[in-house]
């Protein structure tokens, strides 16, 4: 396999891990009811593409198989990251309308 392709295969290995941690985190992440809930699924469908497009050419090898963990565990980073409790936003209501 020449060189320029191993070169695309990395780049769609990154893309997936990034996609398996965005996917973590909205599946860990608070339901709000004002937006709607298909971002799990679309991070989803990113990641299942990303890592079926590893197995186009050169099928399973090494380079497969250690992103696909790595995918495993960058969705369970996500999913710890967004299961943590968030920090409450700045009530700056006293700097903006000061009591005179």
């Amino acid at each position: 396999m020449p060189v320029r392709f191993w070169i695309l295969r990395l780049l769609v290995a990154l893309f997936c891990l990034g996609f398996a941690f965005f996917w973590g985190r909205s599946v860990g992440g608070r339901y709000v009811a004002a937006r709607r809930s298909t971002g799990s699924v679309a991070w989803g469908i990113r990641t299942t593409v990303a890592g079926g497009a590893l197995l186009w050419v050169a099928g399973l090898d090494s380079l497969a198989i250690v992103t696909y963990v790595l995918a495993a565990a960058s969705w369970g980073g996500g999913f710890y990251l967004g299961k943590m409790p968030r920090e409450p936003e700045d009530d700056l209501t006293k700097e903006i309308f000061p009591d005179d």
